[in-house]
């Protein structure tokens, strides 16, 4: 996982919330995206319906937070956005649910 944000992937809050992942996974913070040959997919709610989308392989996937999503700067540089359908009256998904979601669909598409 690299945090791009300003938010800390190590706050009591964010160690809570993601129920001991910091200590399973690479955690790192950069300032930046690193350059990668891989597809940069972003989850974001102006994208393409997740459910018409096929997932490329070895994505990297790129999730924003609840109130802010993702930044401008990475949303220009994803290869594809796609947003997850949602029911009218649903305004957002917390990250844990969405990467759950995605991961799925990416499974099933296989």
């Amino acid at each position: 996982m690299i945090n791009t944000g300003n938010l800390d992937p190590w706050k009591p809050a964010a160690l809570t919330s993601g129920v001991g992942l910091q200590f399973a996974l690479p955690v790192s913070n950069s300032a930046e995206l690193p350059s990668s040959d891989r597809p940069l997919v972003a989850v974001d709610l102006g994208g393409d319906s997740l459910s018409d989308f096929q997932l490329p392989d070895r994505a990297l996937l790129a999730f924003g937070t609840e109130r802010q999503g993702l930044s401008q700067e990475l949303l220009d540089q994803a290869n594809h956005r796609v947003s997850i359908p949602m029911e009218n009256g649903v305004s957002s998904l917390n990250l844990a649910t969405s990467v759950a979601v995605v991961l799925y669909r990416w499974k099933l598409g296989q």
